[in-house]
């Protein structure tokens, strides 16, 4: 039942989580104030108390023992979850309507997410108690690390691009494609900095599957338009787009 709708446990638990932190930061300070004479010593004192609590309580211990035991708690914390989130209501998801109104920018419709530090060292660990590959681990990554890449990290170097002169037969282009291994390659014009399109090689094959005689056609008659885009764009914003095309 958690599995199925974790988003509204999920608020559930933050706010619960948020609540009893407020609660014992309270108690504790009222518990100092009377058990101090000076208030300034009072407060710093429950400062102190409330900052190790909170860092062994709330922020290393439940992670170490979730990620030691992930069956357990979450079968634990589901018996506790399912009738908090029943008597609780519709009182998360209104929050969050709240702070998305007073947040700027789109917010979260349904709650906030976790980190992508979070979301790694989740992977991370599902790797290491053998429930994905190695490199399926890998690939996770590499999606995270493409949102921070430039085009320019991963632009082939000047010096190792594979071109073809327009005026280049179909044959000869697909010669230096399978000779080459690229499937897409760069058609120049007047000279190696004049890049007029771009040829693939399923087109040059299609091409010459249907008509054997068109392999002596230009490779321009082939080509297609080639995209240009700044080198500091986004790596991941250029392949949707590319993808939509």
């Amino acid at each position: 039942q958690v599995a199925s709708d974790s988003t509204r446990y999920l608020n559930v638990a933050l706010l619960v989580r948020v609540a009893c932190e407020m609660a014992a930061a309270t108690l504790v300070t009222y518990a100092c104030l009377e058990a101090f004479p000076e208030t300034w010593e009072a407060l710093l004192i429950a400062i102190a108390v409330m900052v190790l609590v909170s860092y062994v309580a709330v922020g290393v211990s439940p992670r170490t023992i979730g990620r030691q035991h992930p069956l357990n708690t979450a079968t634990a914390a589901a018996y506790v979850l399912v009738p908090l989130a029943r008597i609780m209501g519709p009182i998360p998801q209104l929050l969050i309507l709240i702070g998305n109104a007073l947040t700027p920018g789109k917010g979260f419709r349904k709650g906030p997410f976790a980190s992508e530090a979070e979301l790694r060292a989740l992977v991370d660990l599902a790797e290491q108690e053998s429930l994905i590959e190695d490199d399926e681990r890998r690939m996770v990554h590499s999606v995270f690390e493409l949102g921070d890449t430039l085009v320019r990290e991963v632009m082939v170097p000047r010096t190792d691009l594979i071109c073809i002169e327009r005026y280049k037969t179909v044959r000869q282009a697909l010669t230096l494609a399978l000779r080459s291994g690229f499937s897409r390659i760069p058609v120049t014009g007047e000279n190696e900095d004049d890049i007029v399109g771009i040829v693939y090689l399923k087109d040059l094959a299609r091409r010459t599957h249907v008509n054997r005689e068109s392999e002596s056609d230009l490779v321009s008659t082939a080509m297609r338009p080639a995209a240009f885009v700044p080198d500091t764009k986004n790596a991941g914003d250029l392949l949707r787009e590319m993808q939509q095309q």
